[in-house]
């Protein structure tokens, strides 16, 4: 898989619906993953703004059913439950990239 809009669009759609697209131009950088951004409009204008999985809080990780962070890294189960982690904001590697590739290409900036 190469480093191209189209597949920054597919990396976008995986997060479809939450607020975590940012603009990198104009006066305000807070927009919605719509259809402009996922190749409508000028992806390249975009980038997503995610968290570290490394400050999980023990809030999230019993959403994902773990007693505490402890429990959630201890188990390992990041690759098993990169969709539910993304559904709360979270950086996960797609497609063979990891999260420092995807930083290193400007499709995301960690919180």
């Amino acid at each position: 898989m190469e480093n191209k809009l189209e597949n920054k669009a597919k990396f976008f759609a995986q997060y479809f619906g939450q607020e975590v697209a940012k603009c990198n131009t104009g006066p305000s950088n807070i927009c919605h993953i719509q259809h402009y951004t996922l190749g409508m409009g000028n992806p390249q204008r975009f980038h997503l703004e995610l968290k570290n999985i490394d400050h999980i809080t023990d809030e999230e990780a019993e959403m994902l059913g773990f007693d505490d962070v402890n429990h959630f890294f201890i188990s390992g189960s990041v690759d098993s439950m990169k969709d539910e982690l993304r559904l709360l904001g979270f950086a996960v590697e797609w497609a063979g990239w990891t999260v420092e590739e995807l930083i290193s290409f400007g499709w995301i900036k960690l919180k």
